[in-house]
């Protein structure tokens, strides 16, 4: 545990909920009830319901992700994994070297034949299986399903990402032109760092398949370097001129996300020392009903068996139905 000035401490547990509650843009964007953030939402999650603050950005590189609990990190399953078992913290190593045993575990089991690392990790992780990948949804209404599909007691979270890119950053191609090998592999030095590319990178990768879950999802990944402080990075941007620190000690970068997006309180020119700009709204619990309702209503109804479409489970429905319409051709 860490303490820092009078009345703020910081411990692994509590330091993403304390810092994104300071990013929020709920009442700069006049998002202060059910309606008024199902509104925004459907108009594009980019220009404010009330008041005069700046639009957030659109394009091929702003992504969407939502988390039912305000208190969880935008964090890798992989990462949470591999903090479970190292309390004391998460070197790039140890998810490099997990990552490698976990990838060599499944094409033991005959899993990813003819697929690279990167093919063979994303269909992991379409499956539930702990990678390195981070879900994003291109849209903003996918995105909120997954903050308020649960926990109606809890205050969910929605994440807004532009992955603008770093001079330093590294090109992410899952596929790998041919090469099996991961587009970052032993790129970690020595016990604790990464080369800077890959710390300075947050690519977007699309993987362009048709998993039925991914593409119900409008999902994507981002992906890059463990989150790290140097070089003068701090989580809050100099907004106004000045530096505003944030007060996250270096060793809980990482809880709070494993990339290295740097949140702003609102609107504005992107940090140049991040690879990604973020921003956070939050989706009180008792909106939550109301907005599952509204998202199931639409035409294209998003619910949770649209959102996770359960081919396992209906083989058999399926296979009665082609059987009884070629009965009744006979």
């Amino acid at each position: 545990m860490l303490r820092y000035g009078r009345h703020v401490t910081f411990t692994a547990d509590t330091v993403p909920g304390q810092l994104f509650g300071r990013t929020d843009l709920n009442e700069r964007f006049g998002l202060g009830s059910a309606d008024a953030l199902w509104d925004w939402v459907k108009a594009g999650a980019t220009v404010p319901v009330t008041g005069g603050a700046r639009a957030l950005p659109t394009g091929s590189d702003v992504v969407y992700r939502g988390q039912a609990r305000t208190s969880y990190g935008l964090t890798s399953s992989l990462y949470r994994l591999c903090r479970t078992a190292r309390p004391k913290g998460v070197s790039e190593r140890t998810i490099a070297e997990v990552e490698a045993q976990l990838i060599d575990d499944m094409r033991a089991e005959g899993i990813g034949r003819r697929m690279s690392d990167g093919q063979l990790l994303s269909v992991l992780q379409h499956h539930g299986v702990p990678t390195r990948l981070l879900d994003f949804s291109r849209t903003p209404l996918e995105a909120l399903y997954f903050a308020v599909e649960n926990h109606d007691t809890i205050d969910g979270r929605l994440f807004i990402v532009h992955a603008h890119g770093h001079r330093d950053s590294m090109t992410v191609d899952l596929a790998a032109g041919g090469s099996r090998a991961l587009p970052w592999a032993n790129l970690a030095r020595g016990d604790e760092y990464a080369s800077s590319a890959w710390t300075e990178t947050v690519a977007l990768v699309d993987p362009s398949d048709l998993d039925p879950r991914m593409v119900a999802q409008a999902g994507v990944f981002l992906v890059g370097g463990l989150n790290r402080r140097y070089g003068g990075r701090d989580m809050f941007a100099s907004e106004t001129g000045s530096a505003r620190a944030s007060g996250v000690p270096s060793e809980l970068y990482a809880d709070v996300t494993t990339l290295g997006i740097n949140f702003l309180t609102r609107a504005g020119t992107r940090n140049q020392c991040w690879p990604a700009t973020g921003w956070t709204v939050r989706v009180q619990a008792g909106w939550k009903p109301r907005l599952r309702r509204l998202l199931s209503a639409e035409d294209d109804s998003i619910r949770r068996d649209t959102m996770y479409p359960p081919l396992d489970e209906v083989w058999r429905l399926a296979n009665y139905a082609v059987v009884a319409r070629l009965g009744r051709s006979d």
